[in-house]
Order: C-alpha cells, then structure tokens, then sequence
C-alpha cells in the first residue's frame, strides 16, 4: 500500500540519504548525490513548514519503505506550481511515482494553483513518460522561466481544469 504524507522531521533522514544518491539526483545537476548535513536538513524542513500551503514537500512510502519524495512550490503572483518528484531506483516502475506526483498536483490545486508545470532535462526519460502519463502537456517553457545554463530542458503543463477532468476524483 502505498501511502503519502507531508514531509516531517522522522522523515529528513530518507530524504536526506534520497538526496545523496547520484543515481536519484542524476538528472538535476547532481551526479554524486546532493550532500546536506542533519542541521541544513532540519533548516531546509523548517522553511517548507513555514510556507505551507504555497510550498510542501511529502514523503512517499510503500509498505511502510520509504520510496521518495514529491514536492511543489506555487508562485502565487502567476498562479503556476512547480512540481518535483524523485524516487529510489528500486521504487520505480510500479506506479508509485505516478501516485507521488498525482497527489502533489491535487495538494498544489487545493492551495490556490490555477497550473501546474515540470521542467525535466530530456535525457530523463522515465520522467518524461510519467509527465506523460498524468496528461501533462509539453509545451514552450515561459520566458521568465528560461535559464540560460540549462538552454535544453523541456516544459510540460497541466491547469487546473485539464487535472479535474482527467481525475475527477483527485486520484
């Protein structure tokens, strides 16, 4: 079963050794893992806490086995939600991701965003497919939202209206 809740402290440790992994972080610029300590943790979680709802991150398990972890972040000037999900190697490929991101979409549209966006590097594949499968749409990335060090990631979108008709029940 699996089971998603909003990231709290006994969950830092996962999310830390999640971080560390470069197989995970890969595909965001971290090829040997990203390396934080107990405390920048602790700090890190104390910022999310203070931004709910416009900001959360949630801790993704299954059968009690941590799995990953989902985020969004809502500009609430543009209405728009970045989403982020990434998952253990061994966690892939059962649906779990799906879940993930499924829920933070829904979490991200109950706090006020009108859409929802991803901005993967196109040699992820996997994460292409999953954006896919949730019927988000790959469009051209925002102006604003251009990065001239990462010229060649894609953007895919979903709003509000196109989540509620997919998943009427929020999924």
């Amino acid at each position: 079963m699996i089971f998603i809740k909003e990231t709290a402290r006994e969950d830092l440790e996962n999310t830390r050794r999640l971080w560390a992994s470069g197989e995970v972080m890969n595909f965001v610029g971290f090829p040997n893992g990203l390396v934080k300590s107990e405390d920048e943790m602790l700090r890190w979680l104390e910022r999310i806490e203070a931004h709910r709802p416009t900001v959360n991150h949630f801790s993704i398990y299954e059968d009690e086995v941590y799995c990953g972890e989902a985020f969004y972040a809502i500009d609430t000037f543009k209405g728009r939600a970045a989403l982020d999900i990434k998952l253990f190697p061994e966690a892939r490929g059962k649906g779990i991701g799906r879940q993930g991101l499924i829920h933070a979409m829904k979490e991200a549209f109950y706090s006020g965003a009108e859409l929802v966006y991803v901005d993967p590097n196109p040699e992820n594949e996997r994460a292409l497919k999953l954006y896919e499968s949730v019927g988000m749409i790959k469009t051209d990335m925002p102006d604003e939202l251009k990065d001239p060090d990462y010229p060649n990631y894609l953007y895919y979108e979903l709003s509000a209206e196109e989540f509620e008709e997919l998943f009427p029940e929020g999924e």
